[in-house]
């Protein structure tokens, strides 16, 4: 039975391009390399003769005026008709298979619309969409079309030749690149070349360290790209210069970092004269063109590339994981190279198979040994950093080592034996209970704690806690901020997680007490609930009022007070709703008391007033009018008496006293807020016909009220 790529897309049998089908059984033939058939394919590319410098001409006129002769010579040939039929045809196919996925109203003939600027006469005397940058598409973006077109016909006819996939992600290239071609001639030049490299690596997979280093100048390019959308041109040019500001940066580190130089006219060297943005930039991509970013992020891709084949193999009824495995890797290996089986499946105690890694940390360790004597691989240095346990015993000593991105195990062989050294994700399984203890102690210890250390445990604490304590998983560590590190381990003991089998001791206090101290720098803290910072809360206090309390005091209850008073007033909203919850659970009275003349109300932040009304609305509802009417004089931000409003409409005990707040809102002494506010309470379904009573109208005019008046009088109409 034919298959529904064979069905679906099948290219027609004419092509005007003689050389097509040899070169598509070229690259069929049986004992080839990927790369030897992708170079059998493009071998026959057809590459107009363009003599850009034409014999008698002279050599000093214009590289312009010299491309457009060398233009008007061309297409006076009979190669050029035949250059045209063959371009023509290739668009053409190219818009049937961007188009083939989509809807009919999501097709277009974009590709097919370059021809309009492909074939206009140009000359001094005419005007032309490409102009004499005519010349270097047909010897730059026009070959690139036919080796688009090539491959995706090559993938869909032999698909056991190519990478798995390989002629939907032809087809899923093409389909983006025809949505990027409204732009000038050396941005189509760049998105056909962009797609070639991208089409090729996925489809015809090169080797490791080429694919290292294609990797490498992507992760440059998309931080250019990043750094740019940051960084808009000062001189206001349009939005599409982008790509030839991504060129000007790219050209401008070209040499320092082995990147490929893009031969733009429009890439002006003025787009990277700032000094600030040069250093700046510098910095950011030095940093990202290390081994270990890099095999991370080639790792990260491969790890999900075998998720989704046991997702697909799950899908069709199979559930035996460990005898499946196997297939996943022969996969895996035959597109990317051999893999070290335990780099991809995480094993039971009973040594058996049981899951695929969703940690990278292995995979990419094997990439970087893999290619970092490569003479085509260029990367920044790295230090390897090492933490020894003094605790060992005689299977092998234990190491904690980093590097850039990377953390992990590595156990050295026993004495007198050889070998390489083994290398696992970083777990306190792993770890005698000796070991454990030893490394808790060093990482929560000022005098040995170091930034080593925190990063180890965030990556410990990853492995060990990240099922049940996502955040761990889903936050990389930032030195920026180590201390976060601390953060998420006193969430996990809050949560009733254990360290490895420690016990409590006096140095949970220690990373209690770098939490609290770290919470007002925290960047994790946003990604927990209210629910879950109050719980944290909890258990500082209990932990504060037993004997470890004594010995180091976390001075809690002052902390607590200080976050629920916004001191200070950038106080993160997760971390104010959390100390909120814990005033109203633990000490409703004093909360109460504290609602009068409360700062959130009083705060030009409007979060900080509708946080504290969410808080409030669930455990104090019946304070809700009371608290309005005791504020109303001090709220800042009409929206947030509107969500007092909306609040207090769900409780009917809160009702009775709405009328008094509105009256008391009557005597604002600023006419745009009382203008805002009534209008926005109208706007939310709250009626105003109370308010109609002449003598407030002739109170607010007295007053000269105009904008609150007009609003009353507007909305009573």
């Amino acid at each position: 039975m034919p298959s529904r790529s064979n069905l679906s897309f099948a290219a027609p049998a004419y092509n005007p391009d003689p050389n097509f089908s040899t070169a598509i059984e070229l690259a069929s033939a049986p004992g080839l390399s990927l790369k030897q058939r992708f170079q059998h394919l493009m071998e026959s590319v057809d590459i107009p003769n363009l003599v850009v410098n034409p014999p008698g001409r002279a050599p000093n006129q214009g590289r312009a005026y010299q491309k457009m002769l060398a233009l008007q010579t061309f297409k006076s040939t009979p190669q050029y008709q035949l250059f045209k039929t063959r371009v023509t045809h290739t668009l053409t196919e190219l818009d049937r298979i961007a188009n083939s996925a989509g809807t009919v109203n999501q097709r277009n003939t974009n590709f097919q619309a370059l021809g309009g600027g492909l074939w206009q006469p140009v000359s001094e005397n005419e005007s032309s969409r490409f102009g004499t940058f005519q010349a270097d598409l047909y010897l730059q973006a026009c070959p690139d079309a036919s080796r688009l077109f090539r491959i995706h016909t090559f993938a869909q006819q032999r698909p056991e030749l190519v990478a798995r996939d390989g002629e939907e992600n032809a087809r899923a290239t093409i389909r983006e690149l025809s949505q990027r071609l409204d732009v000038c001639a050396p941005g189509i030049i760049q998105h056909f070349d962009e797609a070639v490299n991208t089409v090729r690596q996925a489809t015809f997979t090169p080797s490791l360290p080429e694919r290292f280093e294609a990797m490498r100048i992507q992760i440059v390019r998309n931080a250019i790209a990043e750094f740019i959308h940051q960084n808009p041109d000062a001189a206001g040019n349009r939005i599409g210069n982008e790509v030839h500001r991504v060129a000007a940066w790219q050209n401008h580190f070209s040499r320092a970092m082995h990147l490929p130089f893009i031969d733009d006219v429009f890439a002006s060297r003025a787009y990277v004269e700032n000094m600030n943005q040069r250093n700046r930039l510098s910095r950011t991509l030095t940093d990202l063109q290390t081994p270990s970013v890099i095999a991370n992020v080639l790792a990260t891709q491969i790890l999900e590339e075998a998720h989704d084949l046991w997702s697909q193999a799950q899908a069709t009824g199979t559930t035996d994981f460990p005898e499946h495995c196997m297939t996943i890797i022969e996969v895996i290996s035959n597109k990317h190279g051999p893999v070290e089986p335990h780099t991809l499946i995480e094993l039971d105690d009973d040594e058996m198979p049981c899951s695929l890694h969703d940690n990278p940390t292995l995979l990419a360790l094997s990439i970087v040994k893999q290619t970092e004597y490569s003479p085509n691989v260029h990367v920044q240095h790295e230090t390897v950093r090492r933490w020894i346990a003094r605790s060992q015993n005689e299977n092998g000593r234990i190491s904690i080592l980093s590097r850039g991105q990377l953390r992990w195990l590595e156990t050295s062989p026993p004495p007198g034996m050889m070998g390489e050294n083994e290398q696992q994700l970083l777990s306190s399984k792993h770890l005698s209970p000796a070991q454990t203890r030893e490394f808790f102690d060093a990482v929560c210890t000022q005098q040995t704690s170091s930034l080593l250390l925190k990063a180890a445990l965030h990556e410990m604490l990853r492995n060990d806690w990240g099922q049940s304590l996502p955040n761990c998983k889903s936050q990389d560590f930032d030195p920026y901020v180590p201390n976060d590190v601390f953060v998420n381990m006193a969430m996990g003991f809050a949560h009733d997680l254990k360290f490895g089998q420690m016990e409590i001791n006096l140095n949970y206090m220690n990373v209690l007490l770098k939490a609290l101290d770290n919470f007002q720098h925290s960047k994790v803290l946003k990604n927990y609930s209210p629910e879950q910072i109050c719980k944290l809360l909890r258990y500082a206090v209990h932990f504060n009022s037993s004997s470890y309390g004594v010995q180091i005091p976390l001075d809690i209850w002052r902390r607590i007070d200080l976050i629920a008073s916004l001191h200070p007033p950038t106080v993160d909203i997760s971390l104010y709703k959390g100390a909120l919850q814990f005033h109203w659970t633990s000490q409703p009275a004093k909360a109460a008391r504290l609602a009068n003349d409360n700062p959130a109300f009083a705060s030009t932040n409007r979060a900080h007033g509708l946080a504290y009304i969410d808080v409030m609305a669930t455990h104090a509802p019946h304070l809700l009018t009371q608290t309005l009417c005791s504020n109303i004089k001090l709220i800042r931000c009409p929206e947030v008496v509107v969500r007092f409003y909306e609040a207090g409409a769900r409780f009917d005990t809160t009702n009775y006293g709405q009328y008094s707040a509105l009256q008391l809102l009557m005597q604002r002494t600023d006419d745009a807020f009382l203008a805002i506010t009534l209008d926005s309470l109208s706007q939310h379904g709250l009626s105003l016909q109370e308010l109609a009573n002449p003598r407030v109208i002739q109170y607010l005019r007295e007053r000269n009220f105009v904008h609150s008046v007009n609003v009353l009088i507007s909305r009573l109409a």
